[in-house]
Formats: structure tokens, sequence, C-alpha cells
């Protein structure tokens, strides 16, 4: 089969180290896997950008945006997408002529719905990835815009005119049911994973970063992944400065970067724990298993009512005992006290958790 893989964002990049370049490299690879012929039309890029893991610095346009009113600022935003998007379509067609797939894969994106057009005017098979409610998202992580309402209205065509969609959690599924009266039976749940080949770790590396982080003979409780607000790395760390007194051997070590990071690790060093509350900072992804094989417990404190946690899955591929959210996304894939212990995103209930696997060693191993 031939697959058209279509990101249309203009910024998501290919082989960007984040999560979704991840996530779009393993897609593609797992089609070819399959056997398929698979051809990339990524509008933010499939080459690594020069300096592409330091801040960009600051531009004509980024300093105008101080004077702006941001409902503004993000409805221009919102209007510049659009534009894009009818240059995307144009692109996407012209490869669809080319490239004559049997099957356009799209990872949908807010405002842009040029894909599901294009795709049923060539008569083409359309599949739309949908990792997130955009429009909700939106108002979450900036702030309203003029175009909001059109953007619900973009949303309900993307999701009607597609042949078969793919969400990551049935939680997800059932919002879009509800809203834009979406038959359940058009959708897939296909919740986040990670590739086992990636598993490999050096007992070495492992060795030299306990080393590193002078955690000799420490027993380690652990997160791991980007630091935003809504992965509640804050009520670990509270949690775990509660119960730190009880347990003198063990130790925290919070493995990653976000917008938030500077904010806990102040935190961190108001609280009596601060010497035993470690932060690594970004590392590489390749790096990623050989860190969560310095810990005894694994923690992911919260996430998003709708979103498919990937180190649940990061920690569970490495045997380790996982404390997680309890929600519906997480209660997709997990089955409680058996692949790990739910709670809610509540700092007394994650201390209690920690209590438990920490005072019952065969229940970690478990």
């Amino acid at each position: 089969m031939r697959i058209l893989y279509y990101s249309p964002h203009p910024h998501l990049n290919l082989m960007s180290p984040a999560g979704y370049g991840t996530h779009m490299r393993e897609m593609i690879s797992a089609f070819e896997r399959e056997g398929h012929e698979v051809f990339p039309l990524i509008l933010g890029g499939t080459t690594r950008r020069e300096g592409a893991d330091a801040p960009p610095a600051p531009s004509p346009y980024t300093r105008f945006k101080r004077f702006v009113p941001p409902y503004l600022w993000e409805s221009m935003r919102d209007l510049r997408l659009r534009r894009f998007d009818r240059h995307a379509g144009e692109l996407l067609a012209r490869e669809i002529r080319r490239f004559r797939p049997d099957v356009v894969y799209e990872r949908a994106n807010y405002l842009q719905d040029a894909g599901v057009r294009i795709a049923r005017k060539a008569g083409v098979f359309h599949v739309l990835e949908v990792n997130a409610p955009y429009v909700e998202e939106k108002q979450l992580l900036r702030s309203g815009s003029a175009l909001l309402g059109r953007a619900r209205r973009i949303e309900g065509r993307q999701l009607r005119g597609s042949d078969l969609l793919a969400v990551v959690s049935s939680v997800l599924r059932d919002f879009f049911v509800e809203r834009h009266g979406i038959p359940p039976e058009k959708f897939i749940v296909t919740p986040n994973a990670i590739h086992p080949p990636h598993l490999a770790v050096d007992p070495a590396q492992v060795e030299r970063l306990r080393e590193k982080y002078g955690l000799a003979e420490r027993k380690l409780v652990g997160f791991v992944g980007s630091i935003f607000r809504w992965h509640g790395v804050d009520l670990l760390i509270r949690a775990f400065d509660a119960i730190a007194p009880r347990y003198p051997e063990w130790s925290l070590l919070i493995v990653g970067d976000g917008e938030i990071l500077g904010e806990l690790t102040d935190l961190a060093a108001t609280l009596a724990a601060r010497d035993r509350i470690h932060f690594t900072g970004s590392v590489p992804h390749r790096e990623v298993f050989a860190h969560i094989a310095l810990m005894d417990i694994t923690v992911a404190a919260n996430s998003h009512w709708y979103g498919s946690p990937v180190k649940i899955f990061e920690y569970g591929a490495m045997g380790r005992a996982i404390i997680a959210p309890d929600n519906g996304p997480v209660r997709d894939v997990i089955t409680p006290e058996e692949d790990a212990l739910l709670v809610p995103p509540e700092v007394d209930a994650i201390c209690a958790a920690l209590e438990r696997l920490i005072e019952d060693p065969e229940l970690r191993r478990r």
C-alpha cells in the first residue's frame, strides 16, 4: 500500500527530539515495517534545524507581541494559520497527483482542514489521527481568539469528512461523539506506545549516571518526561517531601525539562527534603531508559483528561513500579492494582501510594 503521511502544522519538524517528532518518526517506521511505501509530507520540515535545542533569539516579531492584547495576537496567529493551510492544501494536492497514494494518513492540527478536503476531492481514503481536542487545548494553553467558533466548525468538518478517525483514548472518542455527533464506529482508539528495540540499556551507563548524580546506595522515586503544569510534578515533589523523614534512604529524581522547571526547582529549595530532590534537566531521548533503570518507583502524578501519557508505557516496559493518575485514558491501558497503583492527582493520595510501595518490596516487583 502507498501511504502519504501528512502533517500540515507549519512548525512540527519530523526530526525534532520532542515527543511529537518521535511519534511521527515511529508511525512512519511502523508503516514501513509492515511493507507499505510511505511518502512523508511534513510541512514543518524533515531535516533537523540548526540549533534546534537552543532557545530562539528574540525577533522583531516576538518583541512586537508585548504591545498587542493576547486576544488580538491569537486571532492574528489563527488568521495566518488559515492562510498557511491553503498553501499546505496546494502542496498536498500536488503530491497526491505525483505519488498516487492509496491512503492519506494525516496528523490533525487546529484550524487546518485542507487535508480532508483535498483527499476527498482526489478520491483517496483519508485517515485522521487526532491527539487532542484542539480547540479546548488552544484555550487552555494560550487564550481566546476571534476564530474559536470557526475552529469548532472546522473541527466538525474534519471529523465528518475523514473516512477513519484514530484517537488516543476512549475518553477523547466519546468527547467527539457527543460534540459533533460522529458515529462511534467511525473511530479506532490507538493509545500511545513505545518501540521495544529502544529499551536496550547498558548497565555500565546506568552506573555512570548513578555516580554522576551522587545516588550511590540510594533508593529512588522518579519522574521522566517534559515538564508542564498539567503533569503534576509539583504534587510529586510535595508528596515526597511529606514522607521523606520516615524513609531516609530514599531520594527523588526528576528527569526532563519544561516551562515550569524553574518553578519546581525553586519549590524544592524551600522544602526540608531539598538535598534529596534531584533535577537532571533535559536529557537525550536515547538516555531516557537508562535513567528509568535507576528508579525503584516511577510516578506520573497527573495528565490531561484526554491524553495517553507515553511515560507510563516507558515505566512499564522497564518493569518499574508505577503510580499513575486514575483517569479514563490511563484505565484504557492499565489494570489497577495489577499494572500500577492509580490515584487521584492529590498530594495525600500520592503520599499513600508511595508509602505502600516503599514498605512493600514484593508489591514493587510484582
